[in-house]
């Protein structure tokens, strides 16, 4: 390696290290993703609607709440699954086994 060649590597290095630094700087005081707020992050309706419910949630909600709705309503009337037997009926004619003639 010539000393050339070694001069440019100290000198891209430097480069390197000084944009890598002030990059991180920069980086350190600019606030990302939310353009109502300062260097201090964000404020408390940018906090709120990033994290606070979506779309998403609001109709998963919905849903359950139909589901539990549907639920309740078919508890009301009572399904045949949802009945519980105490006893079993008397044996009528039609259960009886017979010999075939």
């Amino acid at each position: 390696m010539s000393s050339g060649d070694s001069c440019l590597a100290v000198c891209l290095a430097a480069c390197c290290t000084a944009c890598t630094a002030s990059l991180e700087s920069w980086c350190q005081f600019k606030s990302f993703g939310c353009e109502c707020c300062g260097s201090g992050g964000c404020c408390g309706s940018c906090f709120n609607k990033s994290f606070g419910e979506d779309a998403f949630e609001e109709a998963e909600r919905k849903d359950k709440e139909r589901e539990e709705a549907a639920a309740a309503a078919a508890k009301k009337v009572g399904t045949a699954k949802d009945a519980t037997v105490e006893s079993q009926p008397p044996p009528s004619k039609e259960m009886t086994s017979e010999q075939p003639t």
